[in-house]
C-alpha cells in the first residue's frame, strides 16, 4: 500500500495539491507482476482523515508493505505514521521522494525498512524481483534490470488513463513532459535527482491531454520546470491547440524567458 499524506493547510474545507502521482507511476512499474496487489491509499482519503482515523483505515487494511511518498511538508507526520503502523502490525516501511537523501540526519534511527534515493519506478520493481535487496541507495546497482530508466519510463502507461487517481478532486491533470533539468540552480532540486533530460513521448503526452479534454476537466497542469527546453517546443504547442478545440482546457506551464 502506498500513501502520500498532504501539504498542511490552516483552514477548512477542500484540500488540494497532494495528487499521489509518483504512488500511481510505482503502481505502474510493476503492474505486470504475478501475485502482488498495490493498492495506493486515494487522495479522498489521504487528504482528508485525522492521524487517528487513517491509522484505523491503515491498520484495517494490514499491508505487508507501506510505502511513503515524502516531501519536506509531510516528512514528520510520516515518520509518526509509520511508526504507529509498525507498532500496530510490524509491516514493512518504505519512504522515497525527494526528502530521502543520505545526508537527511532526520532519517536516522527510524523505523524504516526500505529507504530509495532519486526516481523509484525501476527500484520499487527491484524491491519484488530482487528477494536479497534490502536497502536501495540508488539506480545505479541494479545492472540486472534491463532496461533504462528512460526505456522503462517511456513503457510505463500514464497513471491517470490507468485509472489510478481521482481527477475529479482537483479537476485537473497533471502531467510530466519531461525530467532533469539543464539548468544548475542551487536552490533546485529538479538537476540534483537526474543529471540528463528525458522527455516523455510525445504520443502520450497528447493521448493524456485528449483525455483530460473529453473528460471535461478544467485545467492541465505541466509539472515540467522549464517547458521551453523541449525540442520543436511551437509544433508540440499547436497539437495541444488542436487538441483544446473552444480553449476549454487552462493549461498552466512554467518556462524560463
Amino acid at each position: 500500500m502506498l500513501i502520500q499524506l498532504p501539504i498542511p493547510q490552516q483552514n477548512f474545507g477542500l484540500q488540494t495539491g497532494n495528487v499521489p502521482i509518483a504512488a500511481a507511476y510505482l503502481k505502474a512499474a510493476v503492474a505486470d507482476l504475478q501475485n502482488l496487489n498495490v493498492e495506493i491509499v486515494p487522495e479522498s482519503i489521504a487528504s482528508y482523515l485525522s492521524d487517528n482515523a487513517l491509522l484505523r483505515y491503515l491498520e484495517k487494511k494490514r499491508p505487508d508493505i507501506l510505502g511513503f511518498s515524502v516531501y519536506c511538508w509531510n516528512l514528520m507526520r510520516s515518520l509518526w505514521l509509520a511508526k504507529k503502523c509498525k507498532e500496530k502490525w510490524n509491516c514493512q516501511i518504505l519512504f522515497g521522494g525527494p526528502e530521502i537523501t543520505p545526508d537527511n540526519a532526520l532519517l536516522q534511527n527510524q523505523p524504516v525498512d526500505f529507504f530509495c534515493y532519486g526516481e523509484g519506478e525501476r527500484a520499487f520493481r527491484a524491491l519484488f524481483t530482487s528477494p536479497n535487496s534490502l536497502f536501495f541507495q540508488g539506480l545505479d546497482q541494479y545492472n540486472d534490470l534491463t532496461l533504462s530508466a528512460e526505456e522503462f519510463l517511456a513503457g510505463l502507461p500514464n497513471p491517470y488513463l490507468s485509472g489510478f487517481l481521482e481527477p475529479q478532486i482537483e479537476d485537473c491533470l497533471f502531467l510530466e513532459t519531461m525530467r532533469g533539468c539543464p539548468y544548475r540552480c542551487s536552490f533546485c532540486y529538479y538537476n540534483k535527482s537526474r543529471q540528463k533530460i528525458f522527455f516523455f513521448h510525445e504520443k502520450k503526452i497528447l493521448e493524456a491531454i485528449q483525455w483530460a479534454f473529453s473528460e471535461n476537466l478544467s485545467e492541465v497542469f505541466l509539472l515540467d520546470p522549464s517547458l521551453n527546453v523541449r525540442p520543436n517546443l511551437p509544433a508540440f504547442l499547436r497539437k495541444i491547440a488542436q487538441i483544446n478545440k473552444g480553449k476549454k482546457l487552462a493549461i498552466h506551464s512554467e518556462i524560463r524567458a
